[in-house]
């Protein structure tokens, strides 16, 4: 088989071996130019598997050359190459089909790292190590609520849960306690939801149990989109002429600067865990991300100071997720915090911890959003790298070249005759 780089890799159903890039200097290996969507896989499957998942279709890039390579500091050492080999040890396997293990090496590949403070196992942790790993997971949250309004909120909660939703609903009309508490309780006793034990779609999901924080705390600052347009994913799209409309989240939200519009919280929810997909949502709500922050740099926003955020629900919990670009190519995905919106009556206790994160984010976007409506940069500042398309799944036979932007399959014409090698 003749690989990317034109070297002759055989495969047999024991034993694979190695491109002799592999085999080259790490500086000479990382800085092969690797233009994938000319790339030619022409290979006999293992027997064991006829399929496998394609991560490297569009117009993204798999070099990692250390020409690429910017400070990333840590506890005032450099990191950055820790990254990016990082990375590059995930292309190369991205680019033998093998399996990517897990969100850490799915998002790699797209240049965006993502740092799980219970993550202890992955390349990415090993690559870092347990001290780095802990310093750059480690909680900014403050705590935001007044310790009399956290009294006075659980009391009140308390006495709520046992209600029913007529006197719950009066007595929140009523309640001259914390505002900004009161408008999220009062947008959930808007209706019978929480005391309604019935099933529930994703609609209902978001509209009674996650719309309240998200009205009170984010909505606020610009303007909040439930439509499926997204157009820093569509744009990226439609410059690589791939088909489809590009990613699309279930929430965003954007803030007038000047002509521009700059997405800073994007939201995917689900009523329940997903099964096995190609893209799963926080793989997704990552890749928005990064391509609100693209676009931004093409306006010559300062992108090294704008920190986005997104969330991740599933069912009653929400899992949200920052993300910096501090240094070039390098998208660093942090868990920020996590808020639980109560499920009954009964759970309405879950609202202080819930309202702290939010209050945490509300101060966040804020000052992304100054950053986005201040001085413009004279030009687009060099720290964003190009993303694939989204993942194929593939047979083991091979992808054509030629096919601009992103290799297309096609099946084997007979194949039970052997073919000759390129």
């Amino acid at each position: 088989m003749a690989n990317m780089f034109g070297k002759d890799v055989s495969y047999s159903s024991h034993k694979r071996s190695r491109p002799s890039q592999d085999n080259k200097s790490e500086s000479d290996a990382a800085s092969d130019n690797s233009d994938v969507s000319r790339v030619v896989l022409e290979a006999d499957p293992p027997a064991t598997s006829t399929t496998a998942t394609y991560y490297l279709s569009g117009d993204g890039s798999t070099r990692c050359s250390v020409k690429l390579w910017e400070p990333w500091i840590v506890k005032g050492k450099d990191f950055s190459g820790n990254l990016w080999r990082f990375r590059q040890d995930v292309c190369r396997k991205a680019r033998a089909l093998q399996p990517l293990l897990g969100s850490v090496e799915k998002l790699a590949v797209n240049h965006v790292y993502l740092f799980e403070p219970s993550d202890s196992s992955s390349q990415l942790f090993n690559a870092l190590g347990a001290e780095v790993w802990s310093h750059v997971t480690k909680s900014t949250l403050e705590k935001k609520v007044p310790k009399e309004t956290l009294a006075e909120l659980n009391e009140f909660a308390f006495d709520l849960s046992g209600m029913s939703h007529d006197d719950a609903q009066r007595s929140v009309m009523s309640w001259e306690g914390n505002g900004t508490t009161k408008k999220v309780l009062s947008g959930l006793v808007a209706d019978k939801f929480l005391w309604d034990a019935s099933d529930f779609n994703e609609l209902e999901l978001i509209q009674h149990l996650h719309n309240p924080f998200l009205t009170t705390f984010v909505s606020v600052l610009g303007r909040g989109r439930w439509d499926k347009m997204f157009l820093p994913s569509q744009q990226r799209k439609s410059e690589a002429m791939a088909e489809g409309r590009g990613l699309r989240p279930d929430f965003s939200m954007s803030c007038e600067a000047g002509a521009k519009k700059c997405h800073v919280f994007i939201m995917e929810a689900k009523k329940s865990e997903q099964g096995t997909v190609l893209q799963n949502d926080l793989e997704k709500v990552a890749l928005l991300m990064k391509d609100a922050i693209d676009d931004m740099g093409k306006c010559k926003i300062d992108i090294s100071k704008v920190k986005l955020f997104g969330m991740v629900i599933v069912g009653a919990e929400g899992a949200v997720y920052s993300m910096e670009l501090p240094s070039r190519g390098l998208y660093i995905m942090r868990r920020y915090g996590t808020i639980y919106a109560p499920r009954s009556q009964h759970d309405l206790h879950v609202l202080a911890g819930s309202i702290n994160v939010f209050m945490n984010l509300k101060e966040e976007l804020t000052n992304t959003i100054r950053v986005c409506r201040g001085p413009l940069l004279k030009a687009p500042a060099d720290l964003t790298r190009p993303s694939f398309g989204t993942p194929i799944k593939v047979t083991r036979t091979r992808i054509k070249s030629g096919f601009d932007p992103s290799p297309s399959l096609r099946p084997r014409a007979n194949p039970g005759k052997s073919k000759k090698r390129a």
